[in-house]
């Protein structure tokens, strides 16, 4: 009887572990239009992939340089960035990071996708795409490990990704900044 309640507490404590793994603010609705006093900014999405690998570790995205909000699996984050030729970091796992300059233009909405060995996506859906392997070893017990990990960053149309953030529900995260002047 003792082993039974070890293994259900076992279980409740790793669903516990796997559920605080994942994005938890409100699911997406399709924000307002820009404001008069915002149009002259861009409006930037960054998304993350519902996927079990790598959820425990949330994916850090910068503008220049600067951090601006990190995003747990399945989760999304949006703001407001002054328009101009902008680098788009991102960094995951062991600091795997991966990076997309982008031209911004006042008044228009973009949305960068991130996925670790994720799903394909339609080429159509696809406006730019960093998609790049990379391979970790790891010795255990003197056998050797090798891991092939597919980062995809891409940017994606407005329409596809808007339609994938709705159907897949997911959830909203708090920038660090509401805004990126820079």
């Amino acid at each position: 009887m003792f082993f039974f309640k070890q293994k259900w507490t076992f279980i409740a404590v790793l669903l516990a572990g796997l559920v605080g793994c994942a994005a938890s603010g409100p699911e997406y609705v399709t924000p307002p239009e820009l404001s008069s006093a915002d149009s002259n900014m861009a409006r930037v999405f960054f998304y993350r992939e519902k996927t079990f690998a790598g959820a425990a570790w949330p994916v850090t995205f910068s503008i220049d340089r600067t951090k601006v909000m990190s995003v747990r699996a399945g989760g999304y984050s949006y703001m407001l960035v002054k328009p101009g030729t902008h680098l788009l970091h991102l960094s995951a796992i062991d600091d795997l990071g991966m990076e997309i300059t982008a031209e911004l233009e006042a008044g228009e909405e973009y949305f960068f996708r991130f996925a670790l060995n994720g799903s394909a996506l339609p080429p159509e859906a696809i406006v730019d795409d960093k998609t790049d392997w990379n391979q970790q070893s790891s010795a255990a017990g003197g056998a050797s490990i090798t891991v092939n990990t597919q980062l995809q960053f891409l940017q994606v149309k407005k329409l596809y990704a808007q339609q994938e953030l709705a159907r897949e529900g997911f959830k909203y995260s708090q920038p660090l900044m509401e805004s990126y002047l820079h």
